[in-house]
């Protein structure tokens, strides 16, 4: 028997392969594989390619919905849901990824009512629960949020989602115990959690224990370098902090200036942070600069303003420990 030269192997293989790759599931594939990866560019082609070949998907729709909002094309996700809902209006992925898209663009009421409809067809979805409590908590519904923390637990005992916004709720409700017991249970599942290690170092501040608190935002970075939360809570802390023995104003500089570069200079809070820290290192002038950019936007914040005339003075901020809360940081509370 004559056996095909290497050549024609070759030649056969790479025309099965090619075949392979241009069947609708290769592309879904590797789409799913592209986006994990937070390759969304190369996501949104094979979805493209994946279309064309199955213009009736209602998961392909959705996909390339969700992976177009996370690329800032907006109306090109709407577009995406609506084709989904028309091929399929009972698929709750669809109601699922435009609720992450309307919370994302600050249209909460239109998340929550997606997440409702979600829920409605399949009442087990875990992830729309923790969804939807994460909106009532940008919304200062603490107690929603705890019932539909309680609602994902039931369905997942193991959720360390719902066990962080549960406890987020609590620290909301100024349950502090109560809220380090909820992140010590999620660490407990999964010790590389950064916003739950986040979350506990807030309610620590609130608690008097800002040595644990500085612990666990500087932990929190270790895990999650890209979340600017705890670069600026725990540089409020190092700089602002009554208890000398734990301040370190040229460490909260440098965490105060690497929160303002990740996030672009745009946020306010970080920069008033950034202020506390430069008069706590004693460079009043950068001070003073950035503590009036701060009240370019927050006029009204009379405790910055005091704070300004501390830094005119040629003297630093530190929090005063006769204070019901010496640990208060004037940064928002934990959000998801």
């Amino acid at each position: 028997m004559k056996y095909p030269s290497l050549v024609t192997l070759l030649a056969l293989w790479l025309s099965v392969g090619s075949v392979l790759a241009q069947t609708p599931q290769a592309y879904w594939s590797e789409a799913v594989s592209n986006f994990t990866s937070g390759n969304n560019v190369a996501a949104i082609d094979d979805l493209n390619l994946y279309l064309e070949l199955n213009s009736t998907s209602a998961e392909g729709y959705a996909l390339r919905g969700l992976v177009k909002s996370i690329k800032g094309d907006w109306d090109g996700s709407m577009g995406d849901y609506n084709k989904a809902i028309a091929i399929n209006p009972k698929l709750p992925k669809t109601y699922l990824f435009r609720a992450l898209s309307k919370a994302d663009k600050n249209d909460l009421d239109g998340a929550l009512k997606d997440y409702d409809k979600a829920i409605s067809i399949d009442p087990k979805m875990l992830l729309a629960y923790t969804g939807r409590a994460s909106v009532k908590l940008r919304k200062h519904d603490p107690d929603g949020a705890i019932a539909d923390c309680n609602l994902a637990l039931a369905i997942d005992p193991k959720s360390t989602i719902a066990l962080a916004y549960r406890g987020n709720a609590k620290f909301d409700k100024h349950d502090f115990k109560g809220a380090i017991a909820d992140c010590n249970s999620a660490l407990a599942i999964n010790p590389k959690y950064g916003y739950a290690y986040y979350s506990r170092g807030c309610a620590r501040a609130f608690q008097n224990d800002e040595r644990g608190a500085v612990t666990d935002y500087s932990t929190a970075i270790a895990f999650s370098q890209k979340d600017l939360r705890p670069y600026n809570n725990i540089a409020w802390a190092l700089a602002t902090t009554a208890d000398s023995s734990l301040r370190n104003g040229a460490k909260a500089l440098e965490y105060a200036t690497a929160c303002c570069k990740l996030g672009g200079w745009t946020n306010a809070n970080h920069i008033d942070t950034l202020a506390a820290c430069y008069a706590e290192v004693g460079d009043f002038n950068q001070a003073v600069k950035w503590e009036n950019n701060y009240l370019e936007t927050n006029s009204t914040n009379k405790a910055a303003h005091d704070r300004l005339a501390l830094y005119q003075a040629h003297q630093p901020y530190h929090q005063d420990p006769s204070q019901e809360n010496p640990s208060y940081s004037p940064k928002p509370a934990p959000k998801p």
